[in-house]
C-alpha cells in the first residue's frame, strides 16, 4: 500500500503591537543682522528664526503632560571671538496644528527666554495630550541683545546651535525624555555684524598704559582736592573716514568686590586734550561719565591717526567721607559712529 505523506505545519502568529515614535525635528531661518550703530547697541530680532515640529503617526504611545526645552551647544563663536549665550533669547512667534487627533492650540508664553550653554531652558510645558496623530509646529523668534559685547567683537557670523528636548511629564511628576534634536552649528542659531565702524581700517586703541587707571584717596587732602590721573598720547583713534567719538561706563554705579557699597560712576569725568592743533577735530570735554553714549569728540575733516592725551578725575568734594574703605571698579568704552 503506498501511502502519502503529509506534513501538516501550524504555524502560531503573535501580533505584537509597536509604540508610535514621537519624533522631534527643527530647522533654522535667517539670521539677525546688525549693521549699524543703533542696532549695535539696541540688538535686533530675526522672526521665526527656529521652527521646531512635533510628529507622531500611529500607535498607543500617548503623552498626556509634556515640555520642550532648549540649550545652545556653545557660545556664537567667529574664529577666536564669542558672543555669550546670555545675550540671546528665544521669543514663542506662532504655532500651527497640521491635523492633530487633538486640535486645541497650546497655550504658550510670549516670554523671552534667555538661552545657556549650560541650562536646559524650557520654553513650553503643556497639558494637551500627544495622542493619535500628532503634528504641530512651532515657531521662534531669535532675540539678540546689543550692547558692549557687539561693539567690541569685530564683523562677520557668529555660530552656535540649537539642542531641543522633548519631556514626558509622568503623573509622580518624573520627567522621561523621549525625543533630541540637536542642529548642526552651520545653520542653526547664528548672528551676523556688519557695522561699518568695524571696518578694518578704523580702530581705537588705548596705549601707554592707559587700559587702567588707578585714582587713590589715601589722605584727607584727597577728598577737598579731587584725585585725577592722566595719560600723554593715551587714547590713539585711526579712521579713513570721518567720525564722532563717544565714550560710556559700563554701569552707572562702580562695584566692589569686597562690599555691597557702590559709589555713582556719574563723579568721575572723563577729558581729552592733544598737544597740537587738529584741522576740524572737535572736543566736548570734560564729560561727567553715565551708562549712556556721550559724544566727547568729533572730526570733520580727514586726519588719519590722532593721538589724545587721556585723563580721568573726580572734583574736589565730590566723594562722600562717609564712603565704605574699598576698591571700586568700571569699565569705560571709546566707540566710534562714522559721520
Amino acid at each position: 500500500m503506498k501511502t502519502a505523506k503529509t506534513t501538516l505545519i501550524l504555524l502560531l502568529l503573535t501580533f505584537l503591537q509597536g509604540k508610535a515614535q514621537i519624533t522631534l525635528n527643527s530647522w533654522a531661518g535667517g539670521q539677525p543682522q546688525m549693521t549699524t550703530y543703533n542696532e549695535m547697541v539696541n540688538g535686533k530680532t530675526e522672526i521665526n528664526q527656529s521652527t521646531v515640529n512635533i510628529q507622531k503617526y500611529s500607535g498607543p504611545n500617548n503623552v498626556n503632560e509634556w515640555k520642550l526645552t532648549v540649550r545652545l551647544i556653545q557660545d556664537y563663536t567667529h574664529d577666536s571671538y564669542t558672543i555669550g549665550a546670555q545675550y540671546s533669547s528665544l521669543q514663542f512667534n506662532q504655532q500651527q496644528n497640521n491635523n492633530s487627533s487633538n486640535s486645541s492650540l497650546i497655550n504658550v508664553s510670549s516670554q523671552a527666554f534667555q538661552l545657556s550653554t549650560f541650562n536646559e531652558i524650557t520654553l513650553i510645558h503643556s497639558n494637551v495630550p500627544l495622542t493619535g496623530t500628532v503634528n504641530r509646529v512651532f515657531r521662534f523668534n531669535l532675540v539678540i541683545q546689543g550692547g558692549n559685547h557687539l561693539l567690541v567683537n569685530p564683523n562677520g557670523t557668529y555660530y552656535s546651535a540649537y539642542e531641543y528636548k522633548l519631556y514626558k511629564i509622568k503623573n509622580n511628576g518624573t520627567e522621561e525624555l523621549i525625543a533630541t534634536r540637536t542642529e548642526s552649528t552651520n545653520s542653526s542659531a547664528r548672528l551676523q555684524l556688519n557695522y561699518q565702524g568695524n571696518n578694518g581700517q578704523q580702530n581705537v586703541s588705548l596705549q601707554n598704559g592707559a587700559n587702567i587707571f588707578n585714582l587713590q584717596y589715601n589722605t584727607a587732602e584727597s577728598y577737598t582736592n579731587g584725585v585725577s590721573q592722566q595719560v600723554i598720547k593715551g587714547l590713539k583713534v585711526t579712521s579713513p573716514t570721518n567720525y564722532q567719538l563717544n565714550v560710556k561706563a559700563s554701569a552707572n554705579e562702580m562695584t566692589s568686590a569686597t562690599t555691597s557699597s557702590t559709589i555713582p560712576v556719574s563723579i568721575l569725568n572723563v577729558e581729552l586734550s592733544t598737544n597740537e592743533n587738529i584741522p576740524g577735530l572737535t572736543i566736548y570735554s570734560p564729560i561727567s561719565l553715565s551708562a549712556s553714549d556721550q559724544v566727547i569728540a568729533i572730526r570733520s575733516q580727514y586726519v588719519q591717526s590722532i593721538e589724545f592725551n587721556l585723563r580721568f578725575f573726580i572734583p574736589p568734594n565730590a566723594l562722600d567721607l562717609s564712603a565704605t574703605p574699598g576698591t571700586y571698579t568700571t569699565y569705560v568704552y571709546f566707540v566710534i559712529v562714522p559721520n
